[in-house]
């Protein structure tokens, strides 16, 4: 390029940039205020009498607001967001007297707001002032003065008192700058304030530079900075935010009298905040503190004993993944002052450093750098340690019990415990309050930024999974909750052993947590399923991964639990049954460190083989013919998992259920369960209207029956004895009672087709009872019900002593359930009362969606009539009436399909009422031949 092109470029250019500049000089304005005046705010002589009215009359150009004399703000005072830079300056001894506090409008643009002139504290209570995220700068005439004791914080991005759904003032991705010249400052940061635990858990999401060349930070005194659980005011740069892009400290002067941290500290994530906060923004731009960060020191007195990376505290504690460039020219520095690299780690495979570059200075003691003076340095990680869990996790409980989540709940007393043993152990707590793996859940785990910070953020040695009980409720209710909920505590379970930091996944069990004189539905589903679930998956895991272990904290706390010691505030008093109080996070904390550090896996064995249960027992009792127990769910958690158990039934012995339409259940634990009555009189009981379930192979054996709607058996094998009666008339499924399927999921519809299908082989013996509804396969709830298929064999056996169909009413009795059937069913009778056995029961009403194909049904129903079982037995597609399906049959099917269903034939036909798919006459055909 030639050289005069060149030069009228940039002389092109240079009168560009002078004519803007020159533009805002000129539109830029002085406008001058005093408090009670009433002049147009053009002169010092003639001042506005309202700070807000002279910021308005700046207008979009911005320029200078001009103080004269104290001016005093009683209410909040917001700066608006213009395109010109703001000056607040003073004159004649100006001043803002603040009673009140200034917020920044968030900022859309580049401007600068700048403070040059003295404020006073008027209050005994701190004042604030707000950046919005904007440009801020505290000029040389910047000053603090206390009135009445109140001191001045300062935070540069918002105040946030609640997470809101839909709202993002948390959050900013336009960079800014903060330049402190002067000042007294109590609290400094560069991001936001939380003001209450509810308060968004924002992003800086955008570069941001802090640049300190005087003032104050902080009140003398000793702040501890060996624990990795502190609470103190600070200096940080991100504040009370995600720090997720690049950040600058300069420091060139001023005196700090507390400790330095780039990242601030968050303090409690409860469950509103991981609900609403950043979930528009599940993206690493957000929530990755991979930034680069520059920490740059020429001058300046630090008193605070501390210059880190990271404010940790058992809360979401998470890893700086980008550099960590500290270079140090000058300064003073309190002796043993710690520059501290902790938690800078890098994503496995990239090359991020840590590097501090000193001379000048002394006293200080570098703390986990790569790179010291030019010089690698070889160093031990802390032990990283994460809490997934639920509002037990979190540390939860009645606010009258006075629990504080990060110093009271069991992950911050497990940091107590291993740091008074020595240990350096870095804690996260990533437990949310109503949550769970199951998207019933109103907060699923697995759709909350907490999962995807913990999951990719926090390279943890040990991590506790403490969830279900939330889950309970689905993965009790049907069989697809059950094995969602299994299939779901797996998966997150294996996310987090993918770290290849981790040493243990601990997998908890659900602790015992309700009133044994209030037992609920809810109770006997964490007793006889979560935690048998928990405990199963556990040890699937650990079969092949030895990292993966059971953790019993089920086990450890029971004795405190029965005793309610788990559940006492400080004074004794008991709030609640659900959330432990102080002395039972303490405990809970104390096990989770003997696990993690000493083994202590699963206590000694308190699991029996025989427990005698009676509802004149104890809630407690021992369990034994003497001391029975009468909390059942209680019992269930003493049944030796996987090995054959007899539960003695002496008296009557409830179980919880729904008052209405819901279940009972028995526990899953044992590999079988036998129900045995004392005596005479045994009666095990559940509430009108349940289903009672079988989650294992079971037998029942002199006893009574009562209360219940349905046994529904779960494809297991079950044995019913001629010595047991039920109390009233119940229905029998051999297989599942399967319910409506949704989407989003609810409590009661995880039912999908795999999860209503089975290939269990199974042994069905019923030789006592009387059943209205009866099938050796599915129930279906509802129109909308998945149609599963059992593929396995089952022998069934019904005795003499058992009546099927009894009643008028009676609907849904034969063999194959609402099901399809591919597998083989071979039954013999010996009783069926005066009823027609049906192969097939009918299917039942359906959905538009739901399709039933009979074409699906390929497997055999074998049925034995015992001598003097004198019955008719419809069989499946036998049109004709023979007894057997032919070829005849097949040419009826194919004339049904052309001219029309014969209607009367419904119970021929799977219940149908019509046969209009040559896939289905072929079927027929099929079976014909066979």
């Amino acid at each position: 390029m030639k050289f005069w092109t060149v030069l009228i470029i940039a002389l092109s250019l240079f009168c560009l940039f002078s004519f803007s500049v020159n533009a805002k000089d000129v539109n830029a304005k002085d406008v001058y205020v005093k408090s009670g005046a009433g002049g147009t705010g053009e002169s010092v002589s003639d001042p506005v009498g309202f700070i807000s009215h002279a910021v308005n009359l700046l207008g979009d150009a911005g320029g200078t607001v001009y103080v004269v004399g104290e001016y005093p703000l009683t209410s909040n005072f917001t700066v608006p967001e213009i395109s010109g830079d703001i000056t607040f300056k003073g004159l004649n001894g100006g001043s803002l007297s603040l009673s009140a506090d200034i917020y920044g409008t968030v900022n859309t643009n580049d401007n600068v707001i700048t403070f040059d002139l003295p404020v006073t504290v008027a209050t005994a209570e701190d004042r604030y002032i707000f950046g919005g995220y904007n440009s801020i700068t505290f000029g040389d005439n910047f000053a603090v003065i206390s009135k009445n004791g109140g001191m001045l914080n300062f935070y540069g991005g918002v105040s946030v008192a609640k997470a809101e759904k839909n709202a993002f003032e948390g959050i900013t991705n336009l960079p800014y700058n903060i330049v402190v010249n002067a000042g007294t400052f109590n609290n400094f940061t560069g991001g936001n304030f939380r003001s209450t635990i509810s308060g968004m858990y924002g992003s800086i999401a955008a570069p941001i530079s802090i640049t300190v060349n005087g003032g104050t930070f902080g009140v003398a005194g000793d702040y501890p900075t060996d624990s990795n659980n502190k609470n103190y005011k600070t200096f940080s740069v991100s504040g009370m935010s995600i720090l997720a892009s690049d950040a600058t400290l300069t420091v060139n002067g001023g005196t700090f009298n507390c400790p330095i941290y780039i990242q601030g500290r968050t303090d409690t994530i409860p469950q509103s905040v991981s609900a609403h906060s950043l979930q528009k923004h599940l993206d690493k731009d957000f929530y990755a503190m991979d930034g680069d960060i520059s920490v740059n020191i020429t001058g300046g007195i630090f008193n605070g004993g501390m210059i880190g990376a990271y404010y940790t505290h058992a809360s979401y504690t998470q890893l700086l993944r980008g550099n960590f460039d500290v270079n140090i020219s000058g300064g003073t520095f309190k002796e043993g002052t710690k520059v501290d690299a902790t938690q800078v780690k890098a994503y496995e495979g990239e090359n991020k450093k840590a590097t501090l570059t000193y001379s000048n200075v002394s006293n200080i003691t570098p703390v986990r750098f790569d790179i010291v003076n030019g010089e690698t340095v070889e160093y031990d990680e802390p032990i990283r340690v994460v809490f997934i869990g639920d509002s037990v996790t979190e540390g939860y409980v009645h606010s009258a019990a006075g629990v504080s989540r990060l110093t009271d709940s069991y992950p911050a007393k497990f940091l107590s415990y291993a740091e008074a043993a020595g240990e350096e152990v870095v804690v996260g707590n990533y437990g949310i309050s109503g949550s769970g793996f199951l998207p019933s859940n109103a907060y699923y785990y697995g759709n909350r930024v907490t999962w995807n910070i913990v999951s990719e953020e926090t390279d943890p040695d040990y991590v506790f999974m403490a969830m279900g009980l939330n889950d309970a409720q689905g993965a009790g209710g049907t069989n697809g909750g059950l094995e969602t909920f299994a299939e779901r505590l797996e998966y997150f379970s294996s996310v987090m052993g993918e770290y290849s930091s981790v040493k243990k996944v601990f997998i908890t069990n659900a602790i015992i947590n309700n009133d044994p004189s209030s037992c609920s539905m809810f109770t006997n589903r964490v007793a006889t399923a979560m935690r048998p679930i928990q405990e199963r998956v556990a040890n699937k895991l650990a079969a092949v991964d030895s990292r993966f272990v059971l953790f019993d904290l089920c086990g450890f706390t029971r004795e405190m639990a029965i005793t309610e010691e788990l559940f006492k505030d400080d004074n004794g008093i008991i709030h609640e049954y659900a959330h432990p109080a102080r002395a039972g996070h303490d405990f809970m904390g104390l096990c989770c460190y003997n696990a993690a550090f000493k083994g202590e896996y699963v206590p000694d064995e308190y699991r029996l083989t025989d427990i005698y249960v009676s509802d004149s027992g104890n809630p407690y009792g021992k369990g034994t013919a003497d001391d029975p127990i009468s909390a059942i769910d209680y019992a269930f958690t003493l049944m030796k998992p996987d090995v054959e158990v007899t539960l003695h039934i002496v008296g009557t012995v409830t179980i919880a259920g729904g008052s209405s339409g819901g279940n009972a259940a028995l526990s899953m634990a044992p590999s079988k369960l036998t129900v045995v009555g004392e005596g005479t009189d045994a009666v095990l009981s559940m509430p009108l209207a349940n289903t009672f379930k079988i989650y294992t192979d079971t037998k029942f054996d002199n006893l009574t029956l009562k209360g219940a709607l349905a046994i529904v058996c779960g494809y297991n094998n079950i044995e019913i004895t001629d010595s047991v009666k039920i109390d009233g008339t119940w229905d029998f499924y051999a297989g599942y009672n399967v319910y409506t399927t949704a989407d989003p999921f609810t409590t009661a519809t995880f039912d999908t087709v795999e999860s209503a299908s089975s290939d269990k082989d199974c042994i069905v013996t019923i030789n006592g009872g009387t059943y209205k509804n009866f099938c050796l396969g599915n129930g279906r709830a509802a129109a909308k019900a998945p149609f599963g298929t059992y593929s396995g064999t089952m022998t069934a056996t019904i005795g003499a002593n058992v009546t099927v169909g009894n009643t008028n009413s009676a609907v849904l009795y034969g063999i194959n359930g609402r099901n399809y059937l591919t597998g083989t069913i071979n039954a013999t009778i010996n009783n069926w009362g005066d009823r027609v056995i049906n192969e097939y029961v009918p299917i039942g009403s359906v959905d538009a969606s739901t399709v039933y194909e009979p074409a699906s049904n390929t497997g055999d129903i074998n049925i034995t009539l015992a001598d003097g079982v004198d019955n008719d037995v419809i069989v499946a597609c036998d049109f004709d009436g023979n007894g057997k399906v032919t070829v005849n049959d097949f040419l009826i099917s194919l004339k049904y399909c052309v001219n029309g269903f014969d209607t009367e034939k419904a119970a021929n036909y799977y219940g149908q009422t019509k046969l209009d798919s040559l896939r289905n006459v072929i079927a027929i055909a099929k079976k014909a031949v066979k």
